[in-house]
């Protein structure tokens, strides 16, 4: 997650709106809906709490031509059917400038397919998912492409001699599937065994074992933070597999001190390191 370039985005996007250029400074609402309590929490909460610092920094100073931010939040509890009417009844009773910090592959499947960012036309800035969401011209994503994240990891394993590979995604991610196929093609590389589980799932017993079934080299990780803090969680406790890579550092937090790289979105670690970790893990 990119809050920071979120908030620049924002930002940028104010001060280059009509609404800057209005005779007298106005409150400038920034509408969120996401998960802020229950499993998915950290994901809402973390875009909250970025937005609020950038928001209030600048709100010291002034703001922009005196105009201030305030962002409006509504819990979701990552339930689609609840992103869709917290957002309506957000925009009818706050009418946001603009919407940040999404979260959840089904969520924002749901709030496109209802029509509220067309209708209003009204931009979704920065959003969290684990599949690769359809080209909309209202939605802006300030991250790296899932894409992008899955060709330079399945590269930069394949120069390390990693090319036997594991790939853990949510089941219905079908552009997933096809953009980790397409990457390890390039990358001479190949996915020998794949596994994927319900949105709503909790358990990450059968996942372990299909990969204990037949271990891969290293294991990508397409996933919620629930369905991570999980599988590293089991996977720990037990028969060392190879670990995964994680797509923000809080799942890392979630999984008991999991193996991470702060420097890069993508995370896989071979089977010798998923071992050093359970060895480090047990003298804690």
């Amino acid at each position: 997650m990119n809050v920071r370039a979120l908030a620049r985005w924002i930002l940028g996007a104010a001060i280059a709106s009509a609404v800057m250029a209005s005779a007298g400074a106005a409150d400038i609402v920034i509408g969120q809906v996401a998960p802020l309590t229950g499993l998915e929490a950290k994901q809402g909460l973390g875009y909250a709490a970025g937005l609020r610092l950038a928001f209030d920094s600048v709100n010291k100073q002034g703001g922009v031509n005196g105009n201030t931010f305030t962002l409006v939040r509504a819990d979701d509890h990552n339930e689609p059917a609840s992103t869709v009417e917290q957002t309506r009844k957000l925009v009818a009773e706050q009418r946001p400038f603009v919407l940040a910090g999404y979260s959840g592959s089904r969520n924002l499947a749901a709030l496109l397919a209802s029509g509220i960012l067309d209708q209003q036309r009204l931009a979704l800035v920065g959003y969290r998912t684990t599949g690769i969401p359809p080209s909309h011209p209202l939605l802006f994503n300030v991250r790296v492409d899932i894409r992008d994240e899955l060709a330079k990891l399945t590269e930069h394993l394949a120069t390390l001699g990693i090319t036997r590979l594991g790939l853990l995604h949510e089941a219905g991610a079908d552009a997933v599937v096809a953009a980790a196929d397409e990457a390890a093609g390039r990358a001479k590389a190949a996915f020998v065994i794949r596994a994927s589980y319900a949105p709503d799932s909790r358990s990450a017993g059968p996942l372990v074992a299909a990969f204990l079934k037949t271990p891969p080299q290293a294991i990508i990780m397409v996933a919620n933070g629930t369905t991570t803090a999980a599988f590293i969680k089991l996977g720990r406790s037990g028969p060392a597999i190879p670990a995964c890579w994680n797509e923000s550092p809080q799942h890392s937090k979630q999984g008991s001190r999991c193996p991470t790289n702060r420097r890069t979105p993508l995370m896989a670690l071979s089977r010798s390191s998923w071992r050093r970790s359970i060895r480090a893990g047990s003298r804690s």
